[in-house]
């Protein structure tokens, strides 16, 4: 196998064993089902800082494994900038984003275009200290600079010059804010006071006193009319700026923000729930009894509002990143514990056909490869650079094939026992969407994003082949599965349309529309029996006869739960299924009820995979980075 080069803890994972694998499971006992082991925790390091970029598209993040940025609508990754661990970070109201660095004894900031991708100037302090906050003025002529020595440097961006260099001594500065409406900046410092100051010469314009601590936080009304902060105690403070008067001090409070209209003041606290503050016309804060958001299930470290469309971002102690509807709370995307290891989620999963290897994709771009026996890493498989959000393993072993996002090359075959893929390009060079390999081994049935089918030949030829249909469905092929005996290939397409095909000639012998499909429709084909499972991304899961297409069942779920993957035991007795918030269920195949429900993920489980020489082992993982071995018990469900 391939050298491991991925430095991830399998020392603590053989210590939790005890032993192999096989000997754990020989002594396991009935019940369950039981969660072996975490085969593999995953994540992306502690989190210091987030920033949204101006027009709320993009979400960048400064922390341990340096400024990467991400969607600001799904929170999936789009691109690492630095791999230097990083605590602050800055967006320009052009667009261009201010990178810390820290080299040689110099330090600074660093202006860079994302459309680019060029550093395109760089403010330099011959200081060996290093940025620990970096602010822009609103109206983008002038940032900010605090050092950890508590250095403050202005810069004018047009030009790239020092306007200024303050350094309040003993009372160091601890935490800067620029007015939203002026060029007044807010400087807390470590003698309790926090100073409005003209950057540009250092006037001090007030002194607002009155808390007993320091700021750790602060944050402008949009109105500049308060300013908010919390304290090293925990308490929530508010001055009027017009004149330095103490307006507030509250209760518990971990972090702070102002709603886009100025209409509120919201706190966040140690037990992740938002409070609002009501701020009248006359500037008396009340707080609302009737308002209160559970964020997080742990302290609230930092929020960022947006306001078309309305929006907020937030960021928990435990490393969370949520992504909030304005006007309910209600949870729209989430990026689980970056803080609680050091990689990245899992995503999707396939286990090799002697039951020996696990195949695991991340959100960085890489598959591992897991010997389950030994719980190491294998093979580490760099090539795609996007999402992978499909592995399936041939049925002889020797192939894998991964499909992404990437538009350059989304699919990709690896021979086993190798590191070097082959990329598979079609005209179309769109996102895979699903895969199956053909129980032969010889075609790889591949789903495209609009709505292309393609039967791929495995080993792939010179030129490789065309579609299999390219006019029936007319939106993504979210789901492909094979007939047991390869005569048949299903798919299923985004726009509610199924259709049967018959090998090898590929002609249409049966389709039907299923509604209500939401996102996209899911299939597996029962190993064993003539079933064939079909799920949509929100609803519930039907069960239809293969051999005449008639509907046997309609299986609903417990609760309100979306649905990522469905996979059959291999001897047809059960169907995963994940997806959701953290839930894994597994039906049973031949009376369609529920045999087992699990929540032990701590957020949406995106791939599922079962053992090819034991039906009653799986893996599950998700977004929570962790990836789980599963026992189900071999008796009857609940003996």
């Amino acid at each position: 196998a391939v050298a491991a080069d991925d430095p991830l803890g399998s020392q603590q994972l053989g210590e939790l064993l005890g032993g192999s694998l096989s000997e754990r499971l020989a002594g396991m006992e009935p019940g369950g089902p039981r969660a072996l082991v975490e085969l593999a925790q995953m994540g992306e390091g502690q989190v210091n800082q987030i920033s949204l970029s101006p027009d709320g598209r993009t979400v960048a993040i400064a922390g341990q494994v340096g400024v990467k940025l991400y969607d600001g609508e799904t929170l999936t990754p789009l691109a690492q900038l630095t791999d230097a661990p990083a605590r602050a970070i800055g967006w320009l109201p052009d667009g261009r984003l201010a990178l810390p660095f820290n080299s040689g004894g110099r330090s600074g900031v660093e202006l860079y275009n994302l459309a680019t991708d060029q550093i395109e100037a760089q403010l330099t302090a011959n200081l060996p200290s290093t940025p620990i906050q970096i602010e822009t003025a609103d109206d983008g002529r002038q940032l900010a600079t605090l050092f950890n020595n508590g250095d403050l440097h202005i810069w004018d961006i047009g030009r790239g010059g020092l306007i200024n260099q303050l350094n309040y001594g003993s009372d160091q500065a601890r935490f800067i804010a620029w007015s939203p409406q002026d060029e007044r900046l807010a400087v807390a410092l470590s003698n309790r006071a926090t100073l409005i100051i003209n950057p540009a010469n250092g006037e001090i314009i007030h002194t607002l006193e009155g808390s007993q601590f320091n700021l750790t936080d602060a944050v402008w009304s949009p109105d500049a009319a308060y300013l908010a902060g919390v304290t090293s105690s925990g308490r929530l403070v508010v001055w009027r700026t017009a004149d330095a008067r103490f307006m507030l001090e509250a209760r518990s409070a971990s972090a702070i923000g102002w709603t886009p209209d100025g209409r509120y003041l919201v706190g966040g606290d140690y037990e992740g729930h938002l409070n609002f503050w009501a701020v009248s016309e006359e500037g008396e804060f009340t707080e609302s009894v009737t308002d209160s958001w559970q964020a997080h299930e742990s302290a609230v470290e930092e929020m960022r509002w947006l306001a078309d469309p309305p929006r907020l971002l937030s960021r928990s102690a435990e490393g969370w990143l949520r992504l909030h509807d304005a006007a309910s709370g209600a949870i729209l995307a989430e990026r689980p514990g970056f803080s609680q290891a050091t990689y990245h989620a899992v995503g999707e999963m396939g286990w090799s056909p002697d039951g020996r290897y696990l195949a695991a994709s991340s959100w960085d771009s890489i598959v591992r490869v897991w010997d389950v026996e030994t719980t190491t890493i294998s093979a580490t498989l760099h090539g795609h650079t996007s999402y992978i959000n499909h592995i399936v393993w041939s049925p002889n072993g020797d192939w894998l094939a991964t499909g992404a996002l990437d538009r350059a090359g989304p699919l990709r075959l690896w021979p086993w026992q190798t590191d070097e893929s082959i990329p598979i390009r079609y005209e179309w060079d769109e996102p895979v969407a699903s895969l199956a390999f053909a129980p032969t081994g010889d075609w790889l049935a591949v789903g495209v994003r609009e709505g292309a089918l393609v039967l791929q030949p495995v080993p792939p030829w010179p030129d490789n082949t065309g579609t299999l249909s390219s006019e029936y469905h007319t939106a993504d092929v979210t789901g492909v599965a094979w007939s047991p005996d390869g005569r048949y290939l299903l798919s299923a397409s985004k726009d509610g349309q199924m259709a049967v095909w018959e090998m090898p000639d590929g002609g249409r012998v049966h389709s039907w529309q299923i509604e209500d499909n939401n996102f996209g429709v899911y299939v597996a084909w029962s190993p064993t029996e003539p079933v064939v499972a079909t799920a949509v991304s929100f609803g519930s899961i039907q069960l239809w006869n293969s051999d005449d297409w008639s509907l046997i069942q309609t299986v609903e779920q417990t609760g309100a739960s979306g649905v990522d993957q469905i996979a059959f035991s291999g001897d047809g007795r059960w169907l995963g299924v994940v997806g959701g918030r953290s839930k894994v269920t597994i039906f049973d195949a031949a009376t369609g009820e529920v045999a087992y429900e699990s929540h032990e993920h701590r957020a949406t489980v995106r791939g599922i995979s079962w053992s090819p020489t034991a039906p009653n082992r799986l893996a599950t993982g998700g977004d929570d980075g962790i990836i789980r071995l599963w026992l189900l018990p071999e008796g009857e469900p609940g003996r």
